[in-house]
């Protein structure tokens, strides 16, 4: 456990946000070549990126998740958000309703 705390403390950002999306992709078995086509991008400059070599801009991270349904959260900062409350869809968060003729409050 320490040796990967360890390698853990000398990774990049570069390098940990690579990991975490190598980890997706293989648990959603979509290879790099199939997320360069679906994000329109070459093979290369994936490759690249999801080695760690190159560091992925917010704007292709962005592309990357919405076309994959990954959280950019979670990809950025190895933070899983958990569901406040799982029973509830959206996990509970309710945005007050908004009436067409609001009034100002005193």
């Amino acid at each position: 456990m320490t040796t990967l705390k360890a390698a853990a403390d000398r990774e990049s950002r570069t390098e940990a946000i690579a990991r975490r999306l190598r980890g997706k992709l293989g648990e959603m078995r979509i290879s790099q070549s199939e997320l360069a086509r679906v994000i329109h991008m070459n093979k290369a400059s994936v490759s690249r990126r999801m080695a760690g070599d190159f560091p992925w801009r917010i704007d292709e991270l962005e592309l990357v998740c919405d076309a994959l349904g990954l959280d950019l959260d979670e990809i950025l900062t190895g933070q899983e958000r958990k569901n406040p409350h799982p029973d509830i869809p959206g996990g509970g968060l309710r945005l007050p309703r908004l009436d067409s003729n609001q009034q100002p409050s005193d």
